[in-house]
């Protein structure tokens, strides 16, 4: 099958720093220490099964698939007392990888524009599973701390 021909093409290195760069911006914005992020990578189960909370985007338009973060409970809890935050319970736990999900996600519809379509935030209690062939993780340290944001994102029609 031709290149032409397949309904969907992975995304390219470029529109992977665009998830990079929001992961970057983001920690920078909300405690005075950066993260430190990591190459992209093709993920594996490993990856997928890790982190305490998730939240996820679910993407359509021009584009299909899905975005999603996941942390570590200790994690989430030490960035909601850099913001002032003492409710650490399950929801506030949620409610913040939704948050921080949603703020990627809506970083990358600036790049990509309104044919990137996000959904509101859904979250969970440890990773989902994957759907989709091109999966990149997004590895990145914050303090003592691993988490990663997977990236299945397919462009349609190209």
């Amino acid at each position: 099958m031709n290149a032409q021909a397949h309904p969907y093409a992975s995304l390219k290195p470029d529109d992977l720093n665009v998830f990079v760069e929001a992961i970057a911006h983001y920690f920078h914005q909300i405690s005075a220490e950066d993260a430190q992020v990591r190459p992209a990578y093709l993920t594996d189960e490993d990856d997928r099964r890790r982190g305490d909370y998730t939240g996820l985007i679910r993407i359509s338009g021009q584009f299909q698939g899905q975005v999603y973060f996941s942390a570590p409970s200790a994690m989430l809890r030490h960035l909601l007392l850099s913001q002032g935050e003492s409710q650490h319970s399950e929801d506030t736990l949620l409610d913040l990888v939704g948050e921080v999900a949603n703020t990627l996600s809506g970083n990358a519809r600036r790049y990509f524009g309104d044919r990137f379509v996000i959904s509101v935030p859904q979250t969970q209690r440890g990773a989902p599973a994957a759907t989709g062939e091109h999966a990149f993780a997004i590895p990145l340290n914050w303090k003592k701390y691993n988490a990663l944001l997977i990236v299945e994102v397919d462009r349609c029609g190209a």
